[in-house]
């Protein structure tokens, strides 16, 4: 049987070109043994796969057969050969190669010439009549020459070949040197390419039979021949040319007539093709569904095939086969990474396959075979033959073709003996490997039921083997998974296995294991087959052999014949109970028995004080009463164990009746607060010879039992009793509870600084009698998780007042000794807080009492044992630590003006106010002001300080009136003022406690230089078109002369007389005075005209600089791109000169790319760039590092290391936002070398892309319409760092319906307060507007295709961090992958922004002609003046001829993308239905343009997308059906998450969103093939909110402030940030307006910017769960 399904050796190895090494002397010769182990060792993959034999030159090859001249008369006999694979696998070499030691110097050439002729001669003899190549390798001593340098070789070379009937080709030449492997490699190479010759001639050979052959007669040659060049082709290694020809092999096996004659033969042969095209499709061409296809297709075709009836048990062994050998191809094809598997499709199913069709095989054998198993063996044995000579055939008719047999008797002795041998098979030795297999597969890819069904398969076989210890292991894995899964059936006939098994074996304690699980609730036996049972276990405790129980069969399963004899494992009872007495026990841990047990502590905790109560509660599920004879209880300590016997009645457990017992134990001292739980619980069973114990460990003592709704009712009602019954098995014994009162008083809150009294009071509530010993109070402050590390860390705790200066301890110990009942005793402690917030303190009260009496829980009355008892209990008392007074100091000029800096010699006020912030009233005693002398601060007039009782909310303000010395001839940044010093005491003090000295830094100023100081004396208010006087005072303060040139400038508010423009000279400290008569035109408040003096260091100078003074402030231009350049600069500037390095992140080094280009900043010795993560850097101590990084945790650490080992000489660190002090200090501690010069905040933080727009690249920023906690921070800092790189402090305003606006205007507003000092601008004409908005207001911008450049540009290219990727337009030239596109570094993209595609067309046209023209000029280089202007000229050419090559590129592949998508139609179509009401029309239009094959998926999609928002509210909307003409997968999806997004409720004044009637404008263009016109009637929801925010009309309901302030004024400066991001028409739009008003300015930003895809990212990314 084995024959006639297995696959032969050398069908299942990989074919390879079969080549001979002859010549060689392996075993004497050293050289010619490296030579073989260099061909035939180390046959990696990256090696030609070739097969190489080693044989003697006068080996005899197999001979070859006549070629036959005609077909006509043969008869074919089989259809493959059984030694055919093998002859040519490895008998038939494709080239044999003749080694010969030659050299071309020889002395002996020509003898040794004749020799290596005459052993050609002799291979070539051997192989007559086959067309293997012959080829000869000379071994030579030393290296070859050159071809054409030795004429010597070349001529021998030639002889030689001549003389061996060789081409040229076939002689090579092997110096036996260093370098072996490398010439053996192009041996290699060279004989593989003769053994493709010699295949390629053999599959010619093959194919022309194919013209002598008929459909009648050779029928079997079709698919013999077909099988034979593609197995050629495999040892070609051209897979797919084998794949197809086995293919075609396999069809013709299928179109061949089909009897019982042939059966077997097809199946076999068309089993070995099948496994060829697997195999080459699993492991050669990476085709697995093919290859699976190919097997469902060849089991369809085969299966139904059974042959002979008296033999279906071999079918069912080749199908077998068949599954099981391509379980193990795919298996191999995963092992070799070359697949990845899945749960649903794996080897597993296949091995399955296997093993069921190997069962059912075993059954047929059963069926069929065992009835002849008593006839005698045939005399002459029909299945003994020397061997077969083709596959598949009997060998008892080999070589029979026809339908009718010739010899019926011996076809019957045949069958017989086929029967009789299948009937001795082991079939379970055979399955059992096959289901191994499987289960490990579904184990590693999980599929637990069927695991399970497969292991209790495989037990069943190895009991049928009568391996009864495997079957037991792996049916009690199996058993506790299906008793938890509540399969009550499945888990009896396991056990029902089990049972039986271990009968088998004799062994008693599984047997009583079982045993007792099946006398448990849920086995579902028979109450007879119980009765049995637990008579049994009954025999077994007294000695006696058990009976073997004869459960149903439908249970056990198939069993041998042998196994029903009842007294077969009698005598191995007899010997296992052969012993005076029989004790067994069973472990309760993985089954349930017919007893079960629960413990229950009645309580939780016990106090010491009181005995623990514990109840076993017991149930027995058994037919029959038992009677316990022992129990047994053991605890954790083993001090607590119980142990019971009961004699006569005591115990006996009736049938499922529960019983309870109680016991009782007190506690020791020693086991306060440890857990007291059930450790094990033992019931014992005794006979007078044996006995029985369960055991229980206390995990099961807790398990919850389901209930079993099929069992009896007087069965379910008892579960259901006992399940109502609790289980506890763990207690804890606790302290005797404390009964001291203890209070804790205080004058809550405490103030910063000061000296806080605690008083506690203990009070005693014991009985009489007891007297409460050693009580003392430990009070702890304790560290809350919302409370700040520097708050706990300044704290101090002490029982004195006057040591809290010297003392850091937090904690106090009070003792009050002994306490009598009723008694109350009192002590302070004493609390100083430097730092505000929360504290927490815990009062922990502990003291012991002596002989507490112990009573017992069952018998009141009886007194256990009395012991010493610790009580102990704590309180929580928690206050608030405020500041004692707000303390505000700043700097004013002589006017009161808050200033941030003072001039040289020109007196100011120090202004420090103290403001009561807490209810209690403070007494001030004394304050003082220290000014540092040696920066040139003195008090004019001296200071006398403030003193006096502060209430709440009452001030008092201190004035001191300073003047700085010029002790310099230069400014002076950031220098201290000083301090001021307050001594104060809470007024109404508890005790006697200390004063507080608290002292301020006063603010920093910068002390300027200014030579000129200019007094102005004015009038408080004018009256309209009535003339008032301005006198202007200007003063030489320096000690040099001054000419000064004096501007007043004219302003459109005022009229004035007086001198427009004067030139005056300034002699040392003198004073010119000017006077202006000025008419006011206008109401309300105007700014003045300005006095502009402009002035040179001395008469003197001629260096011409001079410097612009401007006295009344100016409003500034908001450009974000101006700022960040503007910090970039002074970063640079401040490092000094010298080599420099810039030191970035990831996100710093985009923002600096947007307004820097690398040659501008290479200009300023900025000589290299790196990245903070980057490990891969240089040493290089003598350059300077300009650090710009944002502060985040990650890069905070990374330059922590890097300060720690230093690669460069100094660091200048700056920080896109604010940095943490705790940072700061970590820096600080990480700068060991001190390499750190500098650290600055400069708010750049934020991605400006123009001078009114800006980013923060936070695209997919929101989760399910809320905010990532990481994107909320990034916006937060993002925006804050805007402003103040604006210098704005501005009121901020949101849209009321997004929950992402109210977020993020709080945590702006909350950082606006944290950080106030950053946020003190000096007060502008008006205040300016932060205005936060959702993309979901407007979510038609994003959907629309785009006309003007920029935008055009960013939907159908990309614009990220100003780059454009170009890389796939066709035909793109490297340079041109990726170009620049910004509006700083390119002047035509500038000019060119917001210009229409049509205009475009215009400027590219005027460029290229001034190109042109450029071009032409450089061409005429005739004299030296002209190749000196060439030279000149060079670089703005080349930037030109860049310029022109980027905007071309450009341009023309927009024009190419817009006429391949037909844009101009559709853009037509979405301005219709984005800005009309015409709803059938648009509808219409829309499903036009669907059904066009040219429209591309994503316009589709953003046509019905646009439809389904613009309609939403029709009647008539027809979004669905929009949504079944989609051809995108994710259509609907998307569409559904855009209404999600933008829908009718989340959008403000949507009545407003769609006019209904809008004027179409076209425009024409000219100058740009192929563009006719465009539509651009939409304009963006942002203008109208604008006009009505500038008008005062933005509803406040809308969009209300984000504080208490109301804006009353007209804004100037407006920040409008779009969360959910900003697009490109917004920004035109933005541009346009800032145009048309020039008193507004507005600048916009984003989270990001969109395109129409971005835009569907981030909805799809907002509506995930």
């Amino acid at each position: 049987m084995a024959s006639a399904v297995d696959l032969p050796p050398e069908l299942s190895c990989r074919p390879m070109p079969f080549v001979v090494l002859t010549g060689l002397d392996v075993t004497y010769n050293a050289v010619h043994k490296s030579i073989w182990d260099a061909f035939s060792n180390n046959r990696r993959n990256d090696r030609l796969q070739i097969s190489f034999s080693c044989l003697p030159g006068d080996h005899t090859y197999p001979q070859s057969k006549a070629k036959r001249s005609s077909y006509d008369w043969y008869i074919p006999k089989g259809l493959l050969k059984t030694g055919w694979l093998k002859k040519h696998l490895s008998q038939v070499p494709a080239v044999v190669v003749v080694f010969f030691e030659l050299d071309w110097d020889d002395g002996a050439w020509r003898e040794q010439y004749l020799a290596c002729a005459s052993w050609v001669q002799v291979v070539r003899t051997s192989l007559h009549g086959r067309t293997t190549k012959v080829a000869v390798v000379l071994i030579q001593k030393s290296s070859p020459l050159p071809p054409g340098e030795d004429l010597i070789a070349a001529e021998r070379a030639a002889a030689l070949c001549s003389a061996c009937d060789l081409s040229a080709k076939s002689l090579f030449v092997l110096p036996h040197t260093d370098h072996l492997l490398g010439y053996i490699t192009r041996l290699e190479s060279a004989f593989y390419e003769l053994a493709q010759a010699y295949y390629h001639t053999e599959c010619r050979r093959v194919k022309a039979h194919k013209e002598f052959l008929n459909k009648t007669t050779h029928q079997l040659l079709f698919p013999r021949h077909q099988f034979k060049i593609a197995f050629f082709n495999e040892q070609m290694q051209e897979s797919a040319t084998a794949l197809k020809h086995y293919h075609q092999c396999y069809n013709h096996i299928h179109e061949l007539r089909l009897h019982d004659t042939n059966n077997l033969e097809l199946k076999m042969v068309g089993g070995f093709v099948n496994y060829k095209i697997c195999r080459l499709c699993f492991l050669s061409l990476s085709a697995p569904v093919d290859a699976i296809s190919q097997f469902q297709r060849h089991v369809e075709l085969f299966k139904p095939l059974c042959g002979n009836n008296e033999l279906l048990f071999e079918h069912s062994a080749w199908l077998s086969k068949q599954f099981l050998v391509f379980g193990d191809l795919f298996n191999e094809a995963i092992q070799s990474e070359n697949l990845t598997a899945v749960q649903t499709q794996h080897p597993g199913f296949y091995y399955q396959q296997a093993a069921c069709y190997a069962l059912l095989r075993k059954k047929l054998a059963h069926s069929l075979c065992r009835p002849v198993s008593n006839q005698p063996y045939p005399a002459n044995d029909p299945l003994e033959s020397e061997s077969l000579e083709y596959y598949g055939q009997r060998p008892w008719r080999q070589s029979h073709q026809r339908i009718d047999l010739s010899d019926t008797s011996r076809e019957k002795e045949g069958i017989l003996a086929l029967k009789l041998r299948e009937a001795k098979f082991d079939h379970s030795w055979q399955i059992i490997p096959l289901l191994s297999s499987a289960v490990a597969l579904f184990k590693k890819f999980p599929c637990p039921r069927l695991k399970r069904y497969l292991t209790i398969q495989m037990a069943k076989e190895y009991r049928f083997a009568k391996d009864f210890s495997k079957a037991i292991a792996l049916l009690q894995k199996a058993k506790s998974q299906y008793q938890s899964g509540r399969w009550c059936h499945i888990f009896t006939q396991l056990l029902a296995l089990l049972l039986d098994c271990a009968y088998c074996t004799a062994d008693v304690n599984l047997y009583c294991a079982f045993s007792s699980e099946l006398l448990g609730r849920y086995s579902q036996i028979t109450i007879d087959e119980k009765t049995k049972i637990q008579e049994n276990l009954i025999s077994i405790i007294s000695g006696k052999v058990p009976k073997r129980i004869v459960i149903d069969k439908a249970y056990v399963g198939e069993v041998r014949p042998e196994d029903h004899d009842p007294n077969q494992p009698h005598e191995v009872w007899k010997e296992a109970l052969d012993k005076p007495a029989i004790h067994t026990s069973v472990d309760v841990v993985d089954l349930v028995p017919f007893i079960e047990c629960k413990i229950l502590f009645s309580q939780e905790q016990y106090p010491l004080d009181s005995c623990a109560l514990i109840h076993l509660h017991s149930i027995l599920f058994a037919p029959q009463p038992v009677q316990l004879s022992e129990l047994t209880i053991s605890f954790n300590h083993s001090v607590y164990d119980i142990t019971k016997s009961f004699a006569g009645d005591e115990f006996w457990l009736e049938p499922w009746k529960v019983k309870s017992h109680s016991f009782e134990f007190p506690f020791h001292r020693s086991d306060v607060l440890k857990s007291i739980e059930v450790e094990k619980l033992t019931l014992s069973v005794f006979s007078s010879t044996g006995s029985l114990t369960l055991k229980w460990p206390g995990s099961k003592l807790e398990q919850v039992a389901f209930d079993i709704p099929s069992c009896p009712r007087n069965v379910q009602a008892s579960c259901t009793k006992w399940s109502a019954i609790p289980s506890r098995r763990c207690t804890t014994a606790t302290e005797r509870a404390c009964r001291l009162q203890v209070d804790v008083k205080h004058m809550a809150p405490a103030l910063v600084g000061e000296v806080f009294p605690m008083q506690v009071c203990i009070f005693s509530n014991e009985s009489d009698g007891i007297l409460a010993e050693n009580v003392t109070v430990l009070a702890s402050l304790e560290p809350s998780l919302h409370q700040e590390e520097e708050l706990f860390q300044d704290t101090c705790v002490s029982l004195t007042a006057y040591e809290l200066s010297e003392c850091n301890s937090k904690t106090a110990e009070l003792k009050f000794g002994d306490l009598h009942p009723g008694e109350e005793l009192e002590r302070v402690i004493y609390v100083k807080a430097n730092t505000y917030g929360t504290l927490k303190f815990t009062f922990q009260t502990s003291y012991s009492v002596r002989d507490v009496a112990i009573f017992s829980c069952i018998d009141s009355l009886k007194q256990l044992k009395t012991m010493t008892c610790s009580s102990s209990a704590s309180t929580e008392v928690s206050f608030d630590v405020l500041p004692p007074f707000k303390i505000a100091s700043h700097v004013t000029s002589k006017n009161f003006e808050t200033a941030s800096s003072i001039v040289y010699n020109k007196p100011f006020f120090v202004l420090t106010t103290l403001t009561l912030g807490s209810n209690w009233p403070i007494q001030i005693f004394s304050t003082q002001t220290t000014l540092p002398s040696e920066s040139g601060f003195s008090v004019i007039g001296g200071a006398e300080g403030l003193n006096g009782v502060l209430y709440k909310d009452e001030s008092l303000t201190d004035c001191l009136n300073v003047i700085c010395n010029n002790s310099t001839d230069r400014h002076v940044d950031n220098t201290s003022v000083g301090y001021f010093k307050v001594e104060w005491q809470r007024l109404d003090k508890f005790g006697d406690v200390p004063r507080v000295l608290t002292t301020l830094k006063l603010p920093n100023v910068t002390a300027k230089l200014v030579p000129l100081h200019v007094n102005a004396s004015l009038p408080s208010f004018a009256v309209l078109r009535e003339a008032f006087q301005i006198s202007f005072s200007i003063e030489n303060q320096s000690n040099e002369s001054r000419l000064v040139e004096i501007q007043y400038l004219s302003s459109d508010a005022f009229m004035f007389a007086g001198p427009k423009q004067t030139n005056n000279f300034l002699s040392p400290f003198s004073t010119h005075s000017l006077t202006f008569n000025i008419i006011p035109l206008a109401l309300g408040y105007q700014t003045l005209p300005h006095l502009r003096i402009m002035m040179s260091h001395s008469h003197a100078s001629v260096d011409g600089k001079f410097e612009d003074v401007d006295l009344l402030w100016l409003g500034l231009k908001m450009d974000v791109v101006l700022a960040v350049k503007n910090y970039v600069s002074r970063m640079i500037t401040d490092a000094g000169p010298g080599m420099k390095v810039l030191l970035m992140d990831r996100e710093t080094t985009g923002i600096v790319s947007m307004v820097y280009a690398k040659s501008e900043i290479l200009q300023q010795e900025v000589y290299l760039f790196e990245t903070i993560d980057s490990m891969h850097r240089d040493e290089m101590r003598h350059v300077k590092v300009i650090s710009f990084l944002r502060p985040t945790q990650e890069n905070i650490q990374l330059l922590c290391q890097e300060l720690k080992s230093p690669r460069y000489g100094k660091y200048y660190l700056y920080f896109s936002h604010a940095v943490s002090k705790s940072d700061v200090k970590l820096l600080a501690e990480s700068d060991e070398n001190e390499c750190v010069c500098d650290i600055h905040e400069f708010f750049a933080d934020y991605y400006p892309i123009d001078s009114n727009h800006f980013t923060l690249n936070l695209p997919k920023c929101s989760r399910h319409f809320m905010w990532k906690p990481s994107d909320l921070t990034r916006a937060c800092h993002g925006l804050t760092a805007v402003l103040l790189a604006l210098k704005k402090c501005p009121m901020i305003r949101y849209q009321v319906n997004s929950d992402m606006c109210c977020q993020l205007a709080d945590s702006v507003k909350s950082l606006i307060s944290r950080e106030a000092s950053l946020f003190d601008f000096r007060r502008a004409d008006s205040t300016p507007i932060l205005l936060i908005l959702d993309r979901r207001n407007d979510s038609i911008s994003p959907l629309l295709n785009q006309w003007t450049y920029q935008a055009m540009t960013h939907e159908l290219l990309g614009i990220k961090n100003s780059r454009v990727d170009l890389s796939k337009v066709p035909g793109i030239s490297k340079d041109l992958n990726e170009v620049v596109l910004s509006p700083l570094q390119d002047q035509f993209y500038c000019e060119n922004l917001y210009k229409n595609f049509g205009e475009i067309g215009a400027s590219i046209k005027g460029l290229m002609e001034e190109f042109q023209a450029k071009t032409r000029s450089q061409q005429k280089v005739e004299s030296i003046e002209d190749m000196k202007a060439f030279v000149e000229n060079y670089p703005q050419f080349k930037k030109m001829s860049g310029t022109v090559a980027k905007h071309v590129t450009v341009v023309g592949e927009l024009s190419r993308i817009v006429s391949a998508r037909n844009l101009l139609e559709i853009s037509e179509c979405e301005q219709d239905v984005a800005c009309q009401s015409d709803h059938s029309n648009a509808l219409q239009r829309v499903r036009e343009l669907l059904k066009k094959p040219t429209t591309n998926p994503l316009d589709a999609l953003r046509l019905v997308a646009l439809y389904s928002l613009r309609y939403e509210a029709h009647a008539n909307n027809a979004t669905t059906s929009l949504m079944d003409q989609l051809s995108s997968v994710d259509g609907r999806k998307i569409i559904s998450a855009i209404m999600k997004y933008g829908s009718i409720g989340k959008r403000t004044n949507h009545a407003n969103d769609f006019p209904g009637a809008i004027s179409m404008t076209k425009k024409f263009f000219k100058g740009m093939k192929g563009v006719e016109n465009v539509y651009t009637q939409h304009i963006p929801k942002i203008k109208d909110i604008l006009d009505d925010l500038l008008k005062g009309k933005l509803k406040e309901a809308n969009y209300p402030y984000a504080g208490a302030s109301v804006m009353s004024d007209r804004p100037g400066d407006v920040i409008v940030f779009i969360v959910g991001g900003t697009t490109y028409e917004e920004v035109a739009c933005i541009a346009a307006y800032n145009a048309d008003n020039p008193g507004v300015r507005v600048v916009l930003g984003g989270t990001t910017v969109h395109n129409c895809s971005s835009f569907i990212d981030e909805v799809r990314s907002a509506c995930a769960a």
